[in-house]
């Protein structure tokens, strides 16, 4: 009996020596690069996939690594993106009557945009930080950054350039509202027309209005490319 407990403290023993070997660095960096490659890089879109319990086991301090990934893109679903949709649909004018009673309306959307724009900003330089501070061995390092470019960077820049062509849009929007109601006397609503019988102030409109067309197919193009950097489409 003696010598039967001994085998089995030894064979214990071994059982946890080769538990610790199978959580050491090596492998929980090998687990986090396949999961990286695999549910990230290989994958269309920016979609960020949550971590398991049992990925967390398996990555072991790595995990926190990408934490990094995973609170850039809570920030974004909490606010940016949510709040860039209503933006755009706040911006959907279909008639010249619209340009004048939704006015206040795109000045308040306008500010909203700035807002969400100081938002995205924040949290994009945060994911920098703490991505730069991360203390990797190259070869994960490798991978995480072209995991952390195409989850993180490409939909923030895919983002900024939305900014300045909404903002522009919504500039003329107003600058056209104001426009109209300073000419009301010689400016005929109805519904998606305009009448107007001096050629000179029907030129300014037309002009306007070709503008506005001119943002809207910007606008189109750039949610074209948010779309395919988030989505793969």
């Amino acid at each position: 009996m003696p010598g039967m407990t001994r085998r089995l403290w030894i064979s214990g023993a071994l059982c946890m020596a080769l538990t610790a070997c199978g959580n050491s660095e090596a492998d929980q960096r090998k687990a986090f690069s396949e999961f990286l490659q695999t549910r990230i890089l290989d994958r269309k879109g920016a979609r960020v996939p949550q971590l398991t319990e049992e990925n967390k086991t398996a990555f072991g301090d790595y995990a926190q690594h990408y934490a990094v990934i995973t609170g850039f893109h809570d920030k974004m679903n909490a606010s940016v993106g949510p709040g860039i949709s209503k933006v755009l649909a706040a911006g959907g004018i279909t008639s010249v009557g619209q340009v004048i009673s939704r006015r206040d309306d795109i000045a308040t959307a306008r500010q909203t945009l700035v807002n969400l724009r100081q938002t995205l900003d924040t949290a994009t330089s945060d994911a920098e930080k703490a991505h730069a501070a991360l203390k990797q061995p190259a070869d994960l390092k490798l991978i995480y950054d072209k995991a952390f470019g195409k989850v993180v960077t490409q939909p923030a820049n895919a983002f900024r350039d939305i900014w300045p062509v909404v903002e522009s849009t919504f500039d003329d929007v107003i600058k056209f509202a104001d426009f109209l109601a300073a000419n009301q006397a010689k400016i005929k609503i109805s519904g998606v027309t305009a009448e107007v019988a001096d050629p000179k102030l029907l030129a300014q409109l037309n002009a306007q209005v070709s503008g506005l067309q001119k943002h809207q197919s910007e606008i189109q193009q750039a949610q074209r490319k948010l779309r395919e950097v988030m989505y793969g489409e």
